[in-house]
Parts: C-alpha cells; structure tokens; sequence
C-alpha cells in the first residue's frame, strides 16, 4: 500500500495527530500537505539528524530487511535483539516513535493480528537515504571507450504501451468464462510488445493465467486498468468510456510517462519480494544517462540478491530503459531515461524537451521522440500506424477516417485535431483528401434490429390502430413487418398478448441478450464528440493497488487500519504498580528484591543499571535459573557500558552473575514513546 492509499484510510483523529508532530507541523505551516512532507526528501533527512541512535537503526533494520513487505513487530523485535545492542523494550518504543511520525503504520486483520509496513513509495526513500548505493559514473573521458553490443532499437515502454492499448480500444479484448482472454485476440494484441515473456522473469511471479494471457500482455492489462485507460467488463477488457487521453497524462513526454510507470512497477511488484525491491531502489538511484560499474552499483546488496539485480536489468533492457555494454572488462549499464530518483551533485541532468508531430504532403506522419503522449494517444484514434521506431510513423488513409468516423469525427474535428497534434497548418492536399474520403463515409449503414412480423390482418389492423403503436414500433418496413423499438423489445410481447395473441422468436433469429434494452449498429449515436474532456475510469497512474490485473500476495488494503499506539502500560504491563525507586536510581535490595527486579526487566526485554557512578554498567538480563536458595541471571554487557567485553572468542560482552554479586540496582526502561 502506498502512502496516498495509506493516508487515505486513516481516521481524522490519527491525521490530527500525525499533523501536531513538531517536524511535521513545521511544515505543514509553510503551506505543505501531510502527503507531499511525508514523502519529502528533505523533511526526510531533517527527521534522521533529529532521531536518536535506537530509531534510526530499527528504520534501517526494516528498509533493510522487510523493504516495503509488512512485518510482525514481535518478528522485529526477536531478529534486532538477536543481532543488535539494542533491547526488546528500546525497539518497540523506537516503533512507536516512527508510527507517530507518520513512517511506520500498521493494519489489523479481521481476527485482531497486526502488521506493519512502510508504505512502498516512502520505503524506496528510506532506503535511499539510509543505504544509498556508492557508485560514481565513469569520466566523460572514460565513457568513450565504452563498448555496446550491437542490438535492435527497443521502444520504451511508454510507447509500446501506447500500441497495445490502443488496439484493445479499436478492437476490445474479449475474455472466456473464465476470465482469460481470447487465445487468437490475446496473441495478436500482444504483438504490439517488443520484449517476450522470458525478459518479465522478475516480475512473473505477479503475472497470472500464462496459459490463456502471455506474460507481456499481463502486464499491459495491470496497467492499463490502473492508469483508467482500459476498464473490466463482464465478458471483456475494453477501453474507457471516454477514448480521450486521461488529463493526468496528457501533457507528459514518453520519458516522463516511463518514470511514473517504473514508480508503478517497483510499487505493485518490486515491492512483493524484499530483495528485488533492494536491487530496484539501488538500480534507481544511478545517475542517469551516465555509465556505472555494475559491480559497484551492485555493493551495497546481499550477495543472494545477485539473481534479482541481475533479473531486474533485464526487465528494464525490455522496457527500452537501460543499455549495457563493456569498459575495461567490467560491465558497464545506463539510464537511458531519468528514473527521478538520483541525487543532482551539481551536474545538470539532460532532460528531454517536447516536440511535435507533422504530416507530410503524401499524408504520412512523422512522430519524433518527444512528442507528448497526449497528441499520440490522439494519433492512435485518428491514423494507421505503421512503424514504432525512434520516430514512429503513421499515416492518413481511407480506412482510418472511416473508422474515425464511427467513434464520432467528421472531417473538421478530424482536420481540428491533426492541427492540435501538429500545433500548425496542415498541408492544402491533407484537407482536400479527408474531406474527399468523408463524402463517402456513412452513406450506407448496416444494423441490427428486433423485427415484429404479423401473420395476421386483423392483428395488423389492431396494432396499427392501437395509440401506444408509436412508443413500441419504430417504422414499418413492409407488409405487415415492423422494426421495434430498441428499448421496447422487451414489451411487445405483452403488449401483443393483450389481443390474444402470443409471440414466438424465428429459429433463425438471434436471441436478445438478457436485459438488453438497445440494438447493435447505434455506435455512431453513443460515441463523444471529438475533443470532449476526459476523466480515467480510476486512479491515476500513481494511484491504488487494487483493481489492476496482477496477483497482489500482501494487499493490505483489505485490512482495517490501525490508528492506535500501546501507551506505557501496554508495553511495560505492572509498570504503575512497582515502586517508582526501582526506575529512578540505583539502590541496594535484598536478594528477594533483587530477583523481582531482575524478573521484571526480563519480562519487559529491558536491561539494568547495576552499580552507580562511573562503575556502573548496562546489563541485559536474558535467563534466570535457580531458586530463593541460591540463582543466578545470564545476560549481555552493553558495549556501549564503561566495562568492556570478555577476551573470550565468541563470549563478547557475555556476563553471568550470581545473587550476592548484584550490588546497586534499578531497571532502565526508554525514554517516553
């Protein structure tokens, strides 16, 4: 789930607090929304310098360890006590330090258990800030010598998208019983994709149904339904409603379109398994457009994270965003988009500029690779393609103003928007030829209908008579034959009934579907004017989880979130009902005293301070044995204590001690959560 969904489900009384956070609120007043600061690198890095050793590590323990996976907090808590100096009770309070900052939240399932998460776009940023990847691009002088295999041209995948949802608008995909589509649509369809199902081995665990829909072709459902270009219906995947370009990214280049759909990827698959959302979030943060070392930009990961790193390149080689190649024997890779995630060290970053399209006088037009997606999601419902290249190609043809035709245009919206696509004057010959080939369109049409035939003249002679005639029959198209209304096709047959006769459906004819109230053939009257506003069908690209066509293994939007923190007594239980003595200095007890306390600190996975003054020491107890008569308390010296830790290999800071080498004593707990 990411932060927007996350925020969202949150009740006013969370946001209320989560909004009077000292850091937060800071913000907040200058203008900033609780979304935006939340995911703001610089409040981000204020919120670090300001958090104390305990929090800061458990934060990186989880972006380190779970990534943008949910975890159980007992889970943490038993890993970090393991394999830090930190105690139980410093961990949990540290949790509820980053809950109330608005970094860690939790949900709860329907029988009570919870889990948290860092929601998965802050949890990339995180990572970044706490284990930010150590590569350095080669000099300009270096990265001459690059050598780059020799490969065909990969359309990024913006562009390809582009292709294949624009052939489901013009044809629809229809999908079986089962909801797999067609084998012979899903194949052609896919046709449009330029990298094959083996490329997609990083994220083919979330892709589904492999047997009816290939891989590729997945992918571009997922999101395609997300973004509210295509939409889920009964028996098909179709286009929206409205064929407009969504408004969110109308106005975005291809390479700017590609960034928000590699934030989507990384957020809906990545984040699904630890180490390739580690690999992802480390790939990401290479300065763009400039040639690194793969071997340093792979340092900082575990060594069993080398398949995913190397899987996740090959993913985004498909997707036309990255380029291989060789310096010095080592292999080399670079963005071939800005991913947006890089630290700017003062270099300018090379940023695309918009162009536009134009049409040639013999009616084919040039596409050159920063012409936004807007004007070639228009293109697409306008003009033939007829090559995805570098510069793409399509064309005007008869056809395509015919097919134009049914979705709405005449030749002047047709014209008006190749001029919003050119952003100038078409050539005279360009007019001349649509409005030649419109004079033609539409002069003949077919249609389906549901027929009345009359075997029976006094029957004709009572219909026609008959007033509610004109609300349930269209026209009359010969003798004693009648075109119904679309919407009354149901009531005719009632209606008839009412002179005492019955109707029957011809053997050849088609049946009317169930509850359907219109004819097929009436395209044309349901399609929008050319150049209506558009609205997705639902969220945006940057929007939710649900709703797209990938398996989702942790959708935690289907748990109730849980706005509620433990306070003391939940998380040290009996603690205001010991003597306050024991938590405020130390103190001589007797060895009865001595156990209780040792009992308590124990329960509560807390240490002890035993001594006072610069002898004292830190211990964390961790088993007790022994009774009344004689026991003795196994446990850990903090290395951060003013004793040292024992020269025995393997036994570092290990202590036991028995009841009468206890002296001044008293349990220490955390600070406040």
């Amino acid at each position: 789930m990411n932060l927007a969904e996350t925020l969202s489900r949150l009740p006013d009384e969370a946001l209320f607090s989560l909004r009077s956070e000292p850091l937060l609120a800071s913000r907040l007043a200058s203008g900033g929304t609780l979304e935006r600061t939340l995911a703001d690198r610089s409040w981000a890095k204020e919120w670090l310098d300001a958090a104390g050793s305990s929090v800061r590590e458990t934060l990186e323990w989880i972006v380190g360890r779970y990534e943008a996976m949910p975890f159980e907090a007992e889970k943490l808590e038993r890993e970090m006590r393991h394999a830090t100096r930190w105690t139980g009770a410093e961990i949990r309070v540290a949790l509820i330090r980053l809950r109330k900052s608005g970094i860690v939240f939790a949900v709860r399932k329907l029988w009570g258990e919870t889990l948290m998460y860092v929601p998965t776009d802050t949890a990339a940023m995180w990572r970044r800030l706490l284990l930010p990847v150590r590569s350095a691009p080669l000099e300009t002088g270096e990265e001459r010598n690059v050598r780059k295999p020799e490969a065909d041209y990969r359309p990024p995948l913006s562009i390809q998208l582009l292709a294949v949802w624009s052939d489901i608008r013009k044809t629809g995909l229809p999908l079986t019983s089962k909801g797999l589509p067609h084998k012979t649509a899903a194949a052609r369809i896919a046709g449009s994709l330029r990298f094959a199902a083996s490329e997609l081995g990083a994220i083919a665990f979330a892709l589904p149904n492999a047997e009816g829909c290939p891989p590729p072709l997945s992918l571009a459902l997922d999101l395609g339904l997300l973004t509210g270009v295509l939409v889920r219906e009964p028996s098909a995947i179709a286009a929206a409603p409205d064929p407009q370009c969504p408004s969110e990214w109308a106005d975005l280049l291809p390479e700017q379109f590609d960034r928000l759909l590699l934030g989507q990827i990384i957020d809906r698959f990545a984040s699904q398994q630890p180490l390739l959302f580690g690999a992802a979030v480390a790939i990401s943060q290479l300065v763009p457009f400039r040639w690194h070392v793969e071997r340093e930009a792979r340092a900082g990961l575990p060594e069993e994270a080398s398949a995913d790193f190397a899987a996740w390149i090959r993913l985004l080689e498909a997707f036309g965003w990255i380029e291989r190649g060789e310096w010095r024997s080592e292999s080399v890779l670079r963005w071939k988009i800005d991913p947006g995630f890089a630290e700017e060290d003062g270099e300018p970053i090379k940023r695309a500029s918009a162009e536009k399209a134009f049409v040639l006088p013999d009616l084919e037009i040039m596409v050159p690779p920063g012409v936004p997606v807007g004007p070639r999601w228009l293109l697409e419902e306008i003009a033939d393609r007829k090559a995805v290249d570098v510069v793409s190609t399509y064309a005007l043809t008869k056809e395509a103003c015919v097919a134009a035709g049914r979705r709405g245009y005449d030749p002047e919206s047709l014209l008006a928007a190749l001029e919003r696509i050119c952003e100038g004057e078409l050539p005279g010959n360009v007019r001349l030829g649509v409005r030649d080939w419109f004079r033609t369109i539409g002069k003949a049409s077919v249609e389906s209908a549901v027929l009345l035939r009359i075997g029976d003249e006094k029957l004709t002679s009572l219909i026609e008579r008959d007033p509610r005639a004109q609300s349930m029959l269209a026209e009359k198209i010969g003798p004693r034959v009648y075109r119904i209304l679309p919407e009354r096709a149901d009531d005719v047959g009632r209606w008839i009934a009412e002179f005492g006769y019955s109707t029957d459906r011809a053997a050849d004819s088609p049946a009317l579907p169930a509850g359907k109230k219109e004819t097929a053939g009436d395209l044309r009257a349901k399609a929008p004017a050319a150049g209506t506003a558009a609205k997705p069908a639902e969220a945006a690209i940057g929007g939710g989880s649900g709703g797209g066509w990938a398996l989702r293994r942790h959708e935690l939007g289907y748990y109730e979130q849980d706005p509620l923190l433990p306070d003391e007594t939940e998380l040290f239980p009996g603690v205001d009902g010991i003597p306050a003595s024991w938590l405020s200095k130390p103190a001589a007890y007797h060895p009865s005293t001595r156990r209780k306390l040792i009992e308590r600190a124990i329960a509560w996975r807390t240490a002890l301070r035993i001594g006072s003054g610069q002898a004292g020491r830190i211990f964390v107890p961790e088993t007790l044995d022994g009774d009344e008569g004689g026991w003795r308390v196994s446990g850990t010296v903090r290395p951060d204590g003013p004793f040292g830790a024992s020269d025995s290999p393997g036994t570092e800071g290990k202590l036991t001690l028995t009841a009468d080498e206890f002296g001044e004593m008293m349990i220490v707990l955390p600070g406040k959560p």
